[in-house]
C-alpha cells in the first residue's frame, strides 16, 4: 500500500528493478493521502493518481488502477493505465 510518504517518492520507487507495476487502489491511496473517496475523486486524489502513471511510464513499467464503475475505467484507460479493475463487477456471476 503506497503512503503519504510512498506517493512523494513515487518516481523512485517506479525506478526499482523487480517492480514491474505500479497498481493503484484508489480508495487506499485517497485515505492515505488524506482525501479519501466519497464518491467522485478529489483533485488532489487526481493529482496524485496522474502522477503514479507518469512514474510508471517514464520508468517503462506498467500501470493499473481499480475503478469504481465503467465510466472511471474508459477514462483511465484512455490516460493511458494498460490494466484496469472495474470494483462494480466483483462478485457477479
Amino acid at each position: 500500500m503506497l503512503t503519504r510518504s510512498g506517493a512523494q517518492q513515487v518516481e523512485e520507487i517506479a525506478k526499482v528493478p523487480g517492480i514491474d507495476v505500479l497498481f493503484i487502489g484508489p480508495w487506499d491511496l485517497g485515505n492515505n493521502i488524506g482525501h479519501p473517496v466519497t464518491g467522485e475523486f478529489s483533485p488532489e486524489l487526481q493529482t496524485a493518481i496522474a502522477r503514479i502513471l507518469k512514474a510508471a511510464q517514464d520508468a517503462g513499467k506498467k500501470s493499473g488502477i481499480y475503478c469504481p464503475n465503467g465510466e472511471f475505467a474508459r477514462r483511465y484507460a484512455d490516460q493511458g493505465f494498460q490494466m484496469v479493475s472495474r470494483g462494480d463487477l466483483f462478485g457477479l456471476v
